[in-house]
């Protein structure tokens, strides 16, 4: 892992995602500065958010925030929801490795759940490339793409989910986005004991440094 990030669009966006504060119009407009040379098409996206910020003040989006990530599921910040649902134990197992993993490279993740998506793009930004795009394969594009499809156009952290998922997309083009383990679940009724459900829940916890049993998608923790 490097100190000074080797992707800094995806640093940039991870620091336009965290909660707004007095710095939130600067931090917006260093990731709209970081994606315009590479990423022109999110960087407008992060504009057009950036004209939403110049007629609202701090204390507003701090309400917008809350009606994107925190009053809405669909929108929940954290990938781990998004991934294995709610109440599954994979949560905590996940969140547990990430930590792990963030200690070991002394990635400094800040107050936010190891899973939120901002660190997650924090992290990326840093990691080796191989465990970026399996990071952004397995644990990012998805979910992104999904919370921006639920907030659309009328709430301004739709434009920067969408500008995150475009750039992931750009970055790590030679990689599909891999299907939500949840939904692969509910398809084939629950079953357990499925390979097939097991493989992308594999390779996303794989990237965050967890091993998981083909035949079994309980992660083993060695």
């Amino acid at each position: 892992m490097t100190a000074t990030p080797a992707i800094p669009s995806l640093d940039a966006l991870g620091r336009a995602l965290e909660y707004p504060g007095a710095d939130l119009a600067a931090r917006w407009e260093a990731c709209r500065a970081a994606l315009t040379p590479a990423h022109p098409a999110a960087a407008r996206r992060v504009a057009d958010a950036l004209d939403r910020l110049a007629v609202s003040s701090t204390e507003e989006f701090e309400e917008i925030y809350a009606r994107a990530f925190d009053l809405s599921p669909a929108c929940a910040p954290y990938v781990t929801v998004h991934l294995f649902g709610e109440e599954s134990f994979k949560r905590g197992e996940l969140m547990a490795r990430l930590r792990e993993r963030y200690a070991a490279v002394g990635f400094a993740s800040g107050a936010e759940l190891p899973d939120h998506v901002a660190t997650l793009l924090r992290y990326a930004a840093r990691a080796e490339r191989e465990e970026a795009g399996e990071l952004a394969q397995y644990c990012l594009m998805t979910p992104l793409a999904r919370m921006a499809d639920a907030l659309g156009a009328e709430n301004p952290y739709g434009f920067l989910l969408r500008a995150a998922e475009e750039t992931l997309r750009e970055e790590f083009s030679e990689r599909d986005p891999a299907p939500l383990p949840i939904e692969q679940m509910r398809l084939h009724g629950g079953a357990s004991g499925c390979g097939e459900i097991a493989a992308p829940a594999s390779a996303c916890a794989t990237a965050c440094g967890v091993m998981v049993d083909a035949s079994n998608p309980k992660p083993d923790l060695r």
